[in-house]
């Protein structure tokens, strides 16, 4: 194993949290069969605000392994991940349901989905593990999303700068992607709470993945500049897809997530100040008013609009 990875393997197993714990027991009892884990993420990491949703991804070794709707299954098949919202004694949590193999496919540096790698290369913890082979499993996808978001650093980013120019390069980056609500001082507040962090995991990941750097007061880069271009067009292709199936995840979630439209509301409102109106229409008929609060979503951020949509 690699430093890198030992890192990362200790830093999973820092949860002590009461509150994560035993909600994480709560998930896995409502599974079929044992999952492999459940990986916690998110704004709550850092401090866990009693009034806040806890974020999760539940990873089985089958989607099967968990009770869901025929057209719900279908979609966490096609389009994972499928989002759930959860409730256990006075805390709420958002649950990501996905199978270790979309897992996989998804952290490696060919992936053309960037919501799987994005996340889990920021502070993550294993809030449950099935066993020591389980936790090793999940550690190692942990472990490439890392390496991916820092390979794409380097590739997006410039030939000289400091860690903090190749976090902006890359988040930014995969926020945009990703249609994210966040403004870009919540983008900045994220990189700053965890640049040590970073300072030591890039450079081991660059390494690791084979590339030649230097470091004086800047990292300076060794990348061959038709390589460069060459990652710079895939991620075009990248910035387009992330856009269409990110859309497609938020209409999708009207079937899954109850209360998926107000939870959205809440965190457009929340994280840019923008208010989403739902009408007596809407509320009515909740299978419409999930894609219809994501429909004023999206085109209020084409506009980028301010104030009430």
């Amino acid at each position: 194993m690699s430093l890198l990875f030992r890192l990362i393997a200790e830093e999973t197993q820092k949860i002590s949290h009461p509150d994560i714990l035993n909600f994480a027991e709560y998930i896995k009892k409502q599974c079929k069969n044992p999952p492999l884990g459940l990986i916690f993420y998110g704004s709550q990491t850092k401090n866990l605000d009693k009034d806040g949703l806890i974020d999760f991804y539940l990873v089985l070794d089958r989607l099967e392994d968990f009770s869901q709707k025929i057209f719900a299954s279908l979609g966490n098949k096609i389009l994972p991940p499928n989002i759930y919202f959860l409730k256990y004694k006075d805390k709420r949590a958002k649950v990501a349901i996905i199978s270790l193999s979309q897992l996989k496919q998804r952290t490696n540096l060919k992936s053309l989905d960037t919501t799987i790698w994005a996340r889990f290369s920021q502070p993550v913890y294993l809030a449950w593990a099935r066993d020591e082979q389980a936790r090793f499993l999940l550690n190692q996808e942990i472990y490439r999303s890392v390496c991916t978001a820092s390979l794409w650093s380097a590739l997006l980013g410039p030939s000289r700068g400091s860690t903090k120019t190749y976090l902006k390069t890359i988040y930014f980056n995969t926020f945009k992607t990703e249609i994210r609500v966040e403004k870009p001082e919540r983008i900045t507040m994220l990189i700053e709470r965890n640049l040590e962090r970073y300072t030591k995991y890039f450079p081991l990941s660059w390494k690791e993945m084979g590339i030649s750097f230097s470091k004086e007061e800047n990292f300076s880069l060794n990348i061959e500049e038709n390589l460069r271009q060459s990652f710079q067009q895939r991620w075009r292709i990248i910035r387009v897809w992330g856009k269409i199936q990110n859309i497609l995840r938020l209409l999708k979630a009207g079937i899954t997530f109850n209360g998926g439209a107000d939870y959205l509301r809440w965190k457009v409102r929340r994280h840019t100040g923008i208010i989403v109106k739902v009408s007596l229409y809407e509320r009515k008929y909740p299978r419409i008013e999930l894609p219809m609060t994501a429909l004023k979503i999206i085109f209020s951020f084409i506009l980028k609009g301010k104030g009430s949509v």
